[in-house]
């Protein structure tokens, strides 16, 4: 399969990697994102060396696993869906069976396989240490594909740098099978809210509040604040005052450090850095003046929504 039309079925229901997002654990996507995504109002996500030289070492890891278990792999190539909820899919790397037999299918595998590659062996275990401490958002992604392959065991196989293979084991014993479940039940139940009920999940800061409200145009409206949104304006008074307080002790150092770059405790150790460095921007006062019709033609029109905390009223 290749990359488009991997990435077009993704849109078709909820997959490995859409799991740890949901579930607020993923470094690389947010809930909101996974909807947008399911909606086709995702941004798509290009290329990067990383990820096209793990696509291609995929098959020489995998003949490395074959040759240290003396297992068989078989690439199913297509995509896995959940016999009991389709909206449950994912893209497995390999099947896995301990004879030599072919015509391995997810429904007869001894177990699956998952293939990472990884520049450096941060986040991972030592080889075959517990399958529990590697990162979070990869045990939810295999986890999930047991769940829809129904496999009695999960193989992660993962290639550091150039030659350090590491294998790890997850049996699905009835303690895994209780995580398998419970990430299934939160999985349904995100669907059914967030796609069929075309709910937009909480944005997780404040860049995404932006994203997913400030574009709109809207009228002037006025409502009274529920308690838990009194709190979070009082709340967010007392934080502005320790920031106001911060930046007046920025300025105090500043001016007692005049030209010093560098303030270190009587052990040595630093404390403060104000170093110079250098920074290229674009003087857009010298283009409006000298190109004013280049200035022109640059400038773009979006709707803006200014978000202010008013200040508490003096008694």
């Amino acid at each position: 399969m290749d990359r488009q039309s991997f990435l077009a079925s993704r849109t078709r229901g909820l997959g490995g990697s859409d799991i740890a997002a949901i579930l607020g654990l993923s470094p690389w996507s947010t809930p909101l994102s996974v909807w947008r995504d399911k909606k086709g109002e995702g941004v798509p996500v290009e290329e990067t060396p990383a990820m096209a030289f793990g696509t291609l070492l995929e098959d020489a890891i995998a003949k490395f696993y074959e040759r240290v278990t003396g297992f068989a792999t078989s690439k199913w190539g297509r995509m896995v869906v959940d016999p009991e909820y389709p909206f449950l899919i994912g893209h497995v790397d390999r099947l896995v069976s301990r004879s030599k037999r072919k015509g391995i299918h997810p429904s007869n595998c001894d177990r699956i396989l998952e293939i990472k590659t990884a520049r450096t062996p941060d986040g991972w275990p030592v080889n075959g240490g517990s399958w529990e401490h590697l990162p979070a958002h990869y045990i939810c992604q295999v986890l999930h594909y047991a769940g829809i392959t129904r496999a009695s065991a999960v193989d992660v196989a993962v290639l550091i740098g150039a030659s350090d293979f590491r294998r790890y084991q997850i049996p699905i014993d009835t303690n895994v099978q209780e995580l398998i479940d419970h990430q299934r039940r939160y999985a349904i139940e995100w669907w059914q809210r967030h796609i069929i009920g075309d709910m937009a999940p909480p944005p997780r800061d404040s860049a995404e509040a932006v994203s997913l409200f400030a574009g709109r145009r809207v009228e002037r409206a006025f409502t009274t604040a529920t308690e838990d949104q009194v709190k979070l304006v009082e709340e967010h008074r007392k934080l502005s005052e320790v920031e106001r307080r911060i930046k007046e002790i920025e300025t105090e150092l500043k001016a007692s450090m005049a030209d010093t770059t560098d303030l270190a405790d009587s052990d040595g150790n630093l404390l403060v850095t104000w170093r110079s460095s250098e920074r290229t921007g674009l003087d857009t006062a010298r283009l409006k003046s000298e190109h004013p019709e280049i200035y022109n033609s640059l400038q773009k029109t979006q709707v803006v929504r200014t978000f202010v905390i008013k200040k508490e009223k003096s008694q």
